[in-house]
């Protein structure tokens, strides 16, 4: 399975170090996913890897999250896309959804619940974590 964690793109912010260390522990737990972690890649290239899930973070993005959200679902068509968020309200789940995304998970998840999180979006296609749900 292609697993894209995204680093520091000309588009994303970027998952920093300690968001793509407990992302990869959550993985592991999951299974034999060995997820990249891409940075520099721009919209079209990201759509010409492919992969089969995309975890970003766009909580700091430059550019408005929402449209680069439309835009990376409209190259990755096939993909799960989880965005890996601290932000805990309805109407930025509802944008979120609406623009793209199979689901979001809370920066404040642990391991195991993250790991539960991404299990549940490759099983059946979306996941909120009832903390982005408020």
């Amino acid at each position: 399975m292609e697993v894209l964690l995204m680093g520091q793109t000309p588009c994303f912010a970027g998952l920093d170090r300690d968001a793509i260390k407990i992302l990869n522990a959550a993985l592991a737990v999951i299974g034999t996913w060995n997820p990249a972690v891409v940075s520099g890649l721009t919209v079209v290239a990201i759509g010409s890897v492919k992969p089969e899930l995309l975890v970003c973070d766009i909580d700091r993005s430059e550019s408005d999250p929402l449209e680069l959200l439309r835009q990376v679902r409209f190259v990755l068509s096939a993909s799960i896309i989880l965005v890996y968020t601290d932000r805990a309200n309805g109407l930025w789940n509802v944008g979120c959804r609406t623009a793209g995304a199979n689901g979001l998970l809370s920066k404040q998840s642990n391991i195991t619940e993250l790991a539960a999180g991404v299990r549940s979006a490759m099983r059946v296609g979306c996941f909120t974590d009832p903390r982005c749900a408020a």
